[in-house]
Formats: structure tokens, sequence, C-alpha cells
């Protein structure tokens, strides 16, 4: 390593006080403390107009409030158990009405019964 050569704390301690000087002078110029005022003011009183705009747009609009979603969700999920509610009523009443056709696709069986046996004539 150089001796005559700056190590690297060195230039640093050097531009920190090269920039200290530098923002002293600046601050101590009171040009350039107003007119750095203004720029944070006009900036500020700018931000607080857009804000201001943007909340008027944003009424403006046909937003929906936090709760207006959720009752909206809410009644959603209500009826979304009642259609599954008629779906598992609907194949009940579909199960019910197989058993009805299949009973009644059965060929019906005559059964003799004794009121039949005694009004049948005797041919013999």
């Amino acid at each position: 390593m150089d001796p005559n050569k700056p190590s690297g704390s060195d230039v640093f301690q050097a531009t920190s006080e090269w920039v200290g000087s530098v923002a002293a002078l600046l601050l101590g110029n009171e040009h350039f403390r107003q007119g750095v005022q203004r720029v944070i003011t006009t900036s500020l009183d700018a931000r607080n107009q857009f804000e201001s705009w943007l909340q008027t747009a944003l009424e403006r609009l046909p937003l929906a409030a936090k709760e207006d979603i959720e009752t909206l969700q809410a009644e959603h999920e209500e009826l979304g158990e009642q259609l599954y509610a008629i779906e598992e009523r609907l194949a009940e009443l579909d199960g019910k009405m197989d058993r009805i056709l299949q009973a009644l696709e059965k060929p019906k069986t005559v059964r003799k019964t004794k009121a039949s046996k005694k009004t049948e004539p005797d041919n013999n």
C-alpha cells in the first residue's frame, strides 16, 4: 500500500467534511432556505389538492361500501345453502318417482280371492 495514497476512511472523512461545509453554506443562505421552503410548501399543497380531487372522484363513483359487500356475501352464502337444500330434496323426490315408476311397470299378477271364486259360474 502506498503511504502517499489516502485510505478509504480518509476519503470518506474528507467527503463528509466537504458535504457538511456545502450544506452549511446553502442553509446559511436565506434565498436557498426560502426556495427549499417554497418547494416543500408547493409539494404539500399539490399533494393535498390531489387527495381532495381523488376523494371527490371516489365519492362520485358508484362503488359499494364494505358493509354492502359483506351483506351481499352473507346473502350469497344463505342462497347457496338454500339451493343445496332444494337440490337434496329434489334428489329425494327423484328417488321416490323412480320407485313409483318401477312399481307401475311391473306386470300385475291377478290373485284369485275367495270372493272371485264364488262369483265364477260353474260349467260342470
